[in-house]
């Protein structure tokens, strides 16, 4: 019997973070990289995502409050969050730089906390 991976987004402009993030978070999930927010919205469509993960630069914050409440989002900055009506609709923020082992134990952490809900 075959167990079905969930499904992770990460949208990041960098491709080396990218990068990063897709190869450590795929040893457990499906991971749909995209480089801006017209690409994260295609595979939100396309996909059934069970958590992004984001660095909302440019557009960023508006997929953050487009899928607040659906998805859980982490948020990968360079900065704290630290406006608390924002800090609210997010599932986890992390300040960059970000150890590979603190993303992937944050994301399980985000997933194991929507699957007991």
């Amino acid at each position: 019997m075959s167990t079905q991976r969930l499904a992770i987004a990460i949208v990041e402009h960098d491709s080396a973070t990218q990068e990063l993030y897709q190869r450590v978070l795929s040893q457990e999930f499906d991971v749909f990289p995209c480089g801006n927010t017209m690409d994260a919205r295609q595979i939100l469509r396309e996909q059934t995502i069970s958590v992004v993960v984001v660095e909302p630069v440019s557009s960023g914050w508006q997929l953050v409050h487009e899928v607040k409440g659906r998805i859980p989002v982490i948020v990968c900055s360079i900065r704290e969050v630290e406006q608390p009506e924002i800090r609210r609709i997010l599932a986890a923020v992390l300040v960059k730089p970000v150890l590979p082992s603190e993303l992937l134990r944050v994301v399980q952490e985000v997933i194991k906390n929507v699957l007991q809900k």
